[in-house]
C-alpha cells in the first residue's frame, strides 16, 4: 500500500476592519466642493525660501468656482470673522483668484499686491486656467498677544 500527500492550503480572508485616516497636514485646500481631509489635498509645511516664515504648499489641478483653506477641524482660515482678518493676493494670484465681499486695497508701493479684508461673506474664487498649479499659502496670526487665530493669508501660485 503507497502512502498518499496530502497538500494543506491557506486562504487568507480578506481584512474586514477599516483604519481610521488621520490628516498629517496641517492645511486642506476645498476646491469646488466638500473638504477631503486627505493627502491629495493636504498642504505640505516648510520654510519660505524668499520670507524665512513657515509656507504651506499644495500642488493639483484647480478648477474654476469657490476655494478654501482649512484646518483638519473643519474652520476656515483666515478667519474672515475677527477684525483685521483677510487675503493678501500676490504675484499671478492676482489674476488667478478673485475675492468677493470685501474690502480691496492696493498695497501701498507695489503693483503685484492687493490686500482684502474680509467679513463672514467674503468668497475667494479661482477664475485662472483649469490645470495643475502650486498654491503657496503663508498664515498669519494676530501680533498682538500671540494668540493663533489665523486671521491672515499671504496668497501665491505658480
Amino acid at each position: 500500500m503507497m502512502a498518499t500527500k496530502t497538500k494543506t492550503t491557506t486562504v487568507k480572508k480578506a481584512s474586514t476592519r477599516t483604519r481610521k485616516v488621520v490628516p498629517t497636514a496641517e492645511l486642506y485646500i476645498v476646491n469646488g466642493g466638500e473638504a477631503k481631509f486627505d493627502k491629495a489635498h493636504g498642504f505640505k509645511k516648510s520654510v519660505s525660501p524668499i520670507y524665512g516664515v513657515e509656507e504651506y504648499s499644495w500642488t493639483g489641478k484647480l478648477t474654476k468656482g469657490e476655494v478654501k483653506f482649512v484646518r483638519p477641524t473643519g474652520t476656515s482660515v483666515p478667519t474672515n470673522n475677527i477684525y483685521n482678518s483677510g487675503i493678501t493676493l500676490i504675484g499671478k494670484a492676482l489674476h488667478a483668484f478673485s475675492i468677493h465681499n470685501a474690502l480691496v486695497v492696493t498695497a501701498e508701493g507695489s503693483c503685484d499686491q492687493i490686500i482684502t479684508y474680509g467679513n463672514p461673506d467674503t468668497k475667494l474664487e479661482y477664475v485662472g486656467d483649469e490645470e495643475v498649479h502650486t498654491v503657496y499659502v503663508r498664515v498669519y496670526d494676530n501680533a498682538n498677544g500671540g494668540d493663533l487665530n489665523d486671521r491672515w493669508i499671504a496668497l501665491s501660485i505658480d
